[in-house]
Parts: C-alpha cells; sequence; structure tokens
C-alpha cells in the first residue's frame, strides 16, 4: 500500500468508497436527532459521482440513544420493478430459444 490517506485501503481503490455518515446533530426540545446516510462515492480525473441514501435516525434523550431505520419504499418498489422485468426478459427469451427451429 502507498501513502493513502483512509488507513487500509490502497491509494488505486479510492476512485470508489462506500461510507456510512452520521450528520449534523439537531436538538428538538428534549431530544437530539441526528440523522445517518449511506453515501456512495465514484471519483475519476474531472469529476465523479455520489449517491446518498438516508439509512437511519438516531433519537438520543437523557444519555439513551433509540436507532429507528428508515425505510425507503421508493428504492424498494425500483429494486422490485428490476427484478420483475429481469425475469420477465429471461422468461422471453426462454420462450424465444422454444420456438425457433
Amino acid at each position: 500500500m502507498t501513502n493513502s490517506p483512509i488507513p487500509g485501503i490502497p491509494t488505486y481503490m479510492q476512485w470508489f468508497t462506500i461510507e456510512r455518515k452520521l450528520g449534523t446533530p439537531r436538538i428538538a426540545g428534549f431530544h437530539t436527532i441526528t440523522g445517518e446516510a449511506l453515501a456512495v462515492q465514484m471519483r475519476w480525473p474531472g469529476g465523479g459521482f455520489v449517491w446518498n441514501t438516508p439509512v437511519a435516525v438516531h433519537v438520543q434523550r437523557r444519555g439513551h440513544t433509540v436507532v429507528h431505520p428508515v425505510r425507503d419504499l421508493t428504492r424498494i418498489a425500483q429494486f422490485a420493478v428490476a427484478i420483475v422485468t429481469v425475469m420477465l426478459v429471461l422468461s422471453l427469451r426462454q420462450e424465444g430459444k422454444r420456438d425457433s427451429p
């Protein structure tokens, strides 16, 4: 490994990272609320791509922290549509192979 700013990750792997990040804590009444997100980053010379999605909300009161997961229904629906599409394409390919002489 070379001089990597991230311990344990070689320099050549720094073009792609996945990490969980905590947001800025906010105080609401007697609660401290902190968001947590999953960040996927791809970098290349002259640009890059960053994708963030919420993962959880940390709620702290009187020293006790409760973590509430975020269920992203849109992402679940998109994943289901993608799976159904792949299954449909594969079944149509199989059907086409059976019909050809």
